[in-house]
């Protein structure tokens, strides 16, 4: 009888050996999974930020109208993401504060081809804020020759699939004609 109980308690600590195995294994694969996604993310949110980087400080002083000292031609705070469709291929923006509150952009990270040859994308959501900034950092609600841009990319968790991106990324860069 002790026999058998000591074999039964050695057959019992083996599979606990075995199950946190094979529960490290897949907590190190997850964290592998989560980590690619974070880069991806990353990646999306800097292309994001270089293609808001390529137009127009403010559509009210740009072209040929000469930098003033005042800020009085700005655009106001309130003004700011009219509800346009900014994205790439579909160029509707014409300075950096039309991408505040901008419908989110839906981007698709490709990894390469699934079994039946698909592409096996991860897709992203891409949001902006915009806002202007004083000289300690602060957000205004006057206009300032600084304008704060913050990107938000999130991954698109599928109807019934597993989100692998645990937190948003976040970037953010200011802009200003004067520098």
């Amino acid at each position: 009888m002790t026999d058998t109980m000591l074999a039964f308690l050695a057959m019992m600590m083996m599979m606990f050996f075995a199950l946190n195995q094979n529960r490290a294994t897949v907590q190190g694969q997850q964290h592998a999974a989560s980590t690619e996604m974070e880069v991806m993310a990353h990646g999306i949110a800097s292309e994001t930020m270089q293609f808001i980087a390529t137009h127009p400080f403010d559509a009210n002083i740009s072209g040929s109208r000469p930098q003033n000292t005042t800020t009085d031609d700005l655009t106001p705070p309130g003004e700011f993401g009219s509800g346009r469709y900014c994205e790439r291929g579909n160029d509707e923006c014409e300075d950096i504060d039309d991408f505040n509150q901008m419908q989110p952009d839906t981007l698709h990270f490709t990894m390469g081809v699934d079994a039946n040859g698909d592409p096996m994308t991860f897709p992203f959501m891409v949001t902006a804020r915009v806002a202007y900034v004083d000289a300690d950092g602060n957000e205004s609600a006057e206009p300032t020759w600084t304008k704060e841009v913050t990107i938000l990319v999130d991954q698109v968790a599928e109807e019934g699939g597993k989100k692998y991106l645990l937190r948003p990324v976040v970037k953010t860069r200011r802009f200003s004609p004067q520098w």
